[in-house]
C-alpha cells in the first residue's frame, strides 16, 4: 500500500503526509530545510512493505498501488505512478 509521496536524495528519504505531492516535498526541502536547488533526488513513494515503510520508485509504486486498489478511477494510465493517480 502506498502511504505518501517521497523523494530519496543521498540515501535520505524526504516525505510529507498524504495528500502532499512531490512539488510540496521539493518546496519543503528547499525552503524549510534550506537545501540547494534544484532538488535532484529520485521521486517515488513511501510504501508499506510487510509492515515497514520503505521507498519505492515510481514503477514499483505503480504495481503496489494497482494491487492495493488505490489508483483513482480513470487515472494510472502511465507506466509510472504519480500522486495525482492516488489523491
Amino acid at each position: 500500500m502506498i502511504l505518501a509521496a517521497a523523494i530519496r536524495l543521498d540515501g535520505v528519504i524526504h516525505t510529507l503526509p498524504a495528500p502532499a505531492r512531490h512539488h510540496d516535498i521539493i518546496r519543503f526541502m528547499a525552503v524549510d530545510l534550506g537545501m540547494p536547488t534544484p532538488i535532484t533526488g529520485e521521486q517515488g513513494f513511501l510504501a508499506d512493505y510487510q509492515g515497514q515503510a520503505r521507498f519505492a520508485n515510481r514503477i514499483q509504486a505503480k504495481a503496489m498501488a494497482s494491487r492495493s486498489g488505490q489508483i483513482l478511477e480513470g487515472k494510472g494510465l502511465l507506466r509510472e505512478l504519480f500522486s495525482e493517480d492516488l489523491w
